[in-house]
């Protein structure tokens, strides 16, 4: 659920968003 404030990237933490 977390982006990264400096990527914009979904956390590492959340795989799932990746997905």
């Amino acid at each position: 659920g977390d982006f990264d404030i400096i990527g914009g990237a979904p956390s590492l933490t959340e795989a799932e968003t990746i997905k």
